[in-house]
Formats: structure tokens, C-alpha cells, sequence
């Protein structure tokens, strides 16, 4: 077992690091301001107008030491290969961790692994808590975004930042530096297993999630691979026992759709209407990325609750147990009833109630932070009333609330700028079993995404 896997990873230095680099940058505010609305225009004209028009890129970036990125990085790893052992467990019926996934008893005929991975695609996001912790929330299998966006987001930054404001030290690369990095490991996943001929077929849904598309074709046609398209779902057809799109028979699938969520989902007609294509999955006549399993049970934030089920713990070995342990946040589904939190049994909702200020209430299958809820947002009544009108559903759970540390940012605010302390919502880009990257995002409030006017920021590894 390496040292970054034995100990508990800490993200001290990048903190200082990102300090330091913030410091340097407001003393030039012209040059920041400047580089800020060049930098956006950029990304939102030339590169993605769809994904960057729901951000404000800020050029202070978050300085990652190397050695904590590896750190950051081997558990990642580690709650990919935690997630895996937690769909094995379902798949093999074991009865607590199929309690916990009920919901998905209709679809589970379906779930078929046709790759080396259940998992695919995915970002797992992570908070900084006391003493610079990094802890995992979500894991984002079903349809992590960004990836090749941050590509271009580093890439622009690394080329173009001005000198007066640029991080000193001496850089290290990162996997997705390399643009063809998405499409090498899409092709690993298939190559995983045996694969027919075939195109690579980006497949979008009735939620027309296109951006990052077009990106994936380019990377792909990088690594190597021509034939690659970009569909929606209604383009597809079954011929000759395989499916096909645009006259070619299908490979490889990359799932760009949502099964469930409060807003982007699939109706159960959409579910009737596409059973064909799964049963196609099952058969073995193409592989998914992301397959049913990985929308559904890996994107379910209820896996972090399965995780801590005394059965699950006690299969696990120390390598996984401790991920959970330390790098996992505590998550419960929102029913009355007794758990074991800090050692101790205690009932959830009584816990929840007299210390709601450190806790989340959150959908399991959302996105964007839709539905959650923080404890310290509401009154007592308020909190009370919603749990108890939640309680018991299936559709909600607690997690324990993370205290984020102040990550530095330089602030332009037009025509100067300040380092102002903000919360971190970090994320590990994990594809095909490796981990490829970071994405830093930056806000004030508790929940830290695009629609609650947070920022992108550039990621700059160095040693």
C-alpha cells in the first residue's frame, strides 16, 4: 500500500500554494481584469458556447501541489474501485445493499457489465473540510461533464496568462492536458473487452446535453479513431440483430443522457420505448459508457450509504475502508430508525433535528444542486416540516455537512481586484478506472455550481 493510500490526504500546501499565486496576481488588477474578459470571450465564442456561457471563468487558479494531486488521485481511485464493490454486491443480491437500491428492482434484468468496469465516465466532486481534507460527495457516473472543456480552459490559461500574474514554480502535466486523453480512455473502456467493429457513437437524449460532444469526437479522432458520430438516440435503429446510426452498426456507446433526476430524466415511456436498447447492451452487441448500472446505481448518491453498511465494511479491505472512512462524507437515506454515526447508535431524524445545522438534506439521482437543502438555510420549523414530508419516500437522504476551508481567489471586480476566501467544489475526472484530471470551482454559498454564480477556475499543478 503506497504512503498517499495508508495516510489520510491532506491539501495543505495546494491551499498555500493557491494563496500565494492569488497574492501575486491582484498586484497587477489591470492585467487580471483584462485577461478575465479575454479569457472568457475565448471559451464562450471559440470554444463551447453552451458549457462556458454557464460560467464565469476567474484566471486565479488553483494551484495543486504534485505530491497532494497523487494523493487526491489514489483515492479517487480507491472510492472508483469502492463504488465497483458496491454494484458487485447488488448484483450478487446481497439483501442490505438491495434494500438500500429497491427503487431499482424493475430495471435490474437489464444491468449487464459489458466492459472490464461498470463505471465509465464520471467526476467525482469533492469538498475541502477542516485541515484541507478532501471528501468525496458524488459521484457523478452518469453524465460527468467538463472534462475536455477544462482542456481547453488549462490550455488557454497556460499559453496566454500574463506574465505579472502567472503562478510561479515549476509545472507538472496533467493526463487530460494531453487533448486526446478523452478518447483514449473511452477506447480503453471498450478495448476492455471484446468490442465489434464498428463506429463510436456520442449518443444525446431528449435533454440535448451537446456540449461537450463535438469535443469528444475531436479527442477521439486524436487517439486514433475516425469513425466516430455524434447521435441522438432517436437516430438509432435495430437491424440484423445490431444497432446502428447514420448506416454504420454501433461499437461503443458514450451515454450522454440522464435516466433520473428532477429535471433531466427519462419518463418510464422513454424507459418502454428504449428497453430494446439495453437488451442490445445485455446481448453484447455493443458496450455502454456509461452503462444502465452506472446511471442508475453508481450515480445514485445512496452508493455512499452502501458503502457504510457494517456488511459492506466488513467485506472491504483496508484500502477501501479507508476511503470511506476518511475521504467519504457520512450519508444516510432519509428514514426513521437507528445508525451508527461516530461510533455510537443514534436515530437519524432526531440527530437530524437537533443538530440540523450539520446537514444536508439532498435528492439521491440530482444535479446542479437541485433540492438540496442546507440545515442552516431554514428555521427549525421549516427543516422539521420537510423532513418528516420527505421521511421515508426513497427519494431523499442526509449527509453530514462538510466545513469547507477558504480557498484564496483573486477577484476582479472590473477595475481592481482582491484575494477573497470562497468555498471549493472540487472534482476528480475519473475515466475507464484512471484518474485524469481536476476541476476547481469557486462560490460563496454552500451549494457551488453555475446556476448559484460560481466560478471556473484554472487548475495549475506544480512541484
Amino acid at each position: 500500500m503506497s504512503q498517499a493510500t495508508a495516510d489520510v490526504v491532506t491539501m495543505s500546501r495546494s491551499l498555500e500554494l493557491t494563496r500565494e499565486a492569488a497574492e501575486h496576481a491582484i498586484k497587477d488588477p489591470e492585467d487580471l481584469n483584462h485577461f478575465r474578459d479575454k479569457m472568457n470571450a475565448y471559451l464562450r465564442s471559440e470554444v463551447d458556447p453552451e458549457f462556458f456561457s454557464h460560467w464565469n471563468v476567474i484566471p486565479s487558479p488553483f494551484v495543486v501541489d504534485d505530491a497532494e494531486c497523487r494523493g487526491l488521485f489514489d483515492q479517487a481511485i480507491a472510492l472508483h474501485d469502492a463504488v465497483e464493490f458496491v454494484l458487485d454486491a447488488y448484483i450478487d443480491g446481497q439483501p442490505e445493499v438491495r434494500a438500500l437500491y429497491d427503487r431499482y428492482d424493475v430495471l435490474s434484468e437489464e444491468f449487464a457489465k459489458c466492459a472490464a468496469t461498470w463505471q465509465g465516465w464520471g467526476r467525482y466532486d469533492f469538498l475541502l473540510s477542516d485541515g484541507a481534507r478532501p471528501v468525496f460527495i458524488e459521484t457523478n457516473a452518469a453524465m460527468a461533464s467538463g472534462m475536455l472543456p477544462m482542456n481547453y480552459l488549462n490550455e488557454y490559461y497556460r499559453h496566454h496568462v500574463p506574465e505579472g500574474i502567472a503562478p510561479g514554480g515549476e509545472r507538472v502535466p496533467l493526463p487530460y492536458d494531453d487533448f486526446s486523453r478523452g478518447g483514449e480512455v473511452v477506447l480503453k473502456h471498450g478495448r476492455s473487452v471484446h468490442m465489434n467493429d464498428g463506429c463510436v457513437a456520442i449518443l444525446i437524449d431528449g435533454n440535448k446535453k451537446f456540449h461537450e460532444a463535438g469535443m469528444l469526437v475531436k479527442s477521439l479522432h486524436a487517439a486514433g479513431c475516425e469513425n466516430a458520430v455524434v447521435a441522438s438516440m432517436d437516430d438509432v435503429t435495430e437491424k440484423g440483430g445490431r444497432l446502428w446510426v447514420y448506416g454504420e452498426p454501433i461499437a461503443l456507446a458514450f451515454m450522454k443522457v440522464r435516466l433520473f433526476g428532477a429535471v433531466h430524466k427519462w419518463s418510464p415511456e422513454a424507459f418502454r420505448e428504449h428497453g430494446w436498447f439495453f437488451d442490445a447492451v445485455k446481448r453484447g452487441d455493443l458496450v455502454a459508457l456509461n452503462c444502465l448500472a452506472a446511471e442508475t446505481l453508481a450515480e445514485d448518491k445512496i452508493v455512499f450509504a452502501a458503502m457504510r453498511l457494517k456488511s459492506m465494511m466488513e467485506q472491504m479491505d483496508d484500502r477501501l475502508r479507508h476511503v470511506v472512512d476518511h475521504h467519504t462524507v457520512p450519508t444516510y437515506p432519509l428514514e426513521d430508525g437507528p445508525i451508527i454515526l461516530d461510533g455510537q447508535e443514534v436515530d437519524l431524524v432526531e440527530t437530524a433535528l437537533g443538530d440540523q445545522g450539520n446537514w444536508m438534506l439532498k435528492p439521491r439521482n440530482d444535479y446542479r444542486g437541485s433540492g438540496v437543502t442546507s440545515g442552516r438555510a431554514v428555521s427549525a420549523d421549516d427543516w422539521a416540516a420537510l423532513l418528516h414530508k420527505e421521511m421515508g419516500k426513497g427519494d431523499y437522504l442526509l449527509q453530514q455537512r462538510v466545513d469547507h476551508v477558504d480557498l484564496p481567489v483573486a477577484l476582479p471586480d472590473g477595475r481592481g481586484a482582491e484575494v477573497v476566501g470562497h468555498n471549493l467544489a472540487g472534482g476528480v475526472y475519473v475515466a475507464a478506472a484512471t484518474a485524469n484530471g481536476i476541476v476547481a470551482r469557486a462560490g460563496a454559498g454552500e451549494v457551488v455550481n453555475g446556476i448559484t454564480g460560481a466560478w471556473m477556475l484554472p487548475v495549475w499543478c506544480r512541484r
